[in-house]
Formats: structure tokens, sequence, C-alpha cells
């Protein structure tokens, strides 16, 4: 029942080739979807949830959004 003694071509993350580009821009897109992902829900649930930031200006809202991408990435760090 070991994975890697029945010849399949599932690989573990740690066995990846990082010096590959493909891996590079593969963990780069993901990373980018991710984190837009979460700027996209920040500003959702601010808009939904926070009268103040209904009343702020789009050059504001997108720094409020930046701040909250950030402390998301802070505690995910």
């Amino acid at each position: 029942m070991n994975p890697a003694s029945d010849g399949g071509t599932s690989e573990s993350i740690f066995d990846l080739d990082y010096a590959s580009w493909g891996i590079r821009s593969t963990l780069m897109v993901a990373g980018f979807v991710f984190y837009l992902g979460v700027f996209v829900v920040c500003h959702q649930l601010s808009s939904s949830l926070n009268a103040t930031y209904r009343s702020l200006v789009a050059r504001e809202k997108v720094f409020w959004d930046l701040a909250a991408t950030r402390a998301v990435f802070g505690v995910q760090s």
C-alpha cells in the first residue's frame, strides 16, 4: 500500500522540482489567485457589513481591502 512502490505518477509536494520554471510559475499563479480571492472576500464582507466602508471613495476602499489582505497573510504566516 506504499504509494511510491505502486508505480503511480502521484508526487508529494516535497518531491517537486522547484528549480523548474513550470513549477515556479504554477506556484506563483496559485498564490496570486489565492490572495485575489482573499481580497474579493474582504471587499464583499466589508461592503455588506460595514457602513463606514460603504461611505469611502474607491481609492480608500482599495487600501482598506489591502490592509485586510495583509492581515490575513500575517495570520497565515
